[in-house]
């Protein structure tokens, strides 16, 4: 018999998906009105260079004037930074060697950008698969595992 919870360290959140955060759109690693004005030049169709996936920062698919509000309200210090918590995690209490198991758990931004997470699923201390959650703020996303205990 296999004690599930006793090897399932956890479902953390891993590091951040891509490199820089949401809404630093020139990759500097500091999210500034430098970044807020490229968005804003970009959607005056001037020609910047930015990275238009970080550029999304309410994770909507597009990039619009919301993008640079939001980037902007959370420099001044109006939004919340994302902040991604993992929650109703749910795996098998045990399994038999062999035995497929199934693991979820729900990703939410409880910030006012979004973000970009890498969800780890760990067992016995071995990443197992890394998911990506692109979370809205506010947004909430499910991911899953199934795997074979061995």
């Amino acid at each position: 018999m296999v004690d599930v919870p006793a090897i399932l360290n956890s479902l953390d959140l891993g590091p951040e998906v891509p490199a820089f955060d949401v809404g630093d759109v020139n990759e500097d690693g500091d999210r500034s009105i430098v970044d807020a004005v490229l968005v804003q030049q970009f959607l005056a169709g001037m020609n910047v260079s930015i990275n238009e996936n970080l550029a999304d920062v309410d994770r909507n698919g597009e990039i619009n004037i919301v993008d640079a509000v939001l980037l902007q309200q959370f420099i001044a210090g109006i939004v919340d930074d994302a902040s991604a918590e993992v929650s109703d995690l749910s795996a098998p209490t045990e399994a038999e060697p062999g035995d497929q198991i199934n693991i979820s758990a729900t990703a939410e931004n409880t910030g006012g950008i979004g973000t970009v997470q890498g969800i780890e699923f760990r067992l016995a201390g071995a990443t197992l698969d890394t998911n990506v959650a692109d979370l809205s703020p506010a947004g909430t996303e499910n991911s899953s595992l199934s795997r074979s205990t061995r």
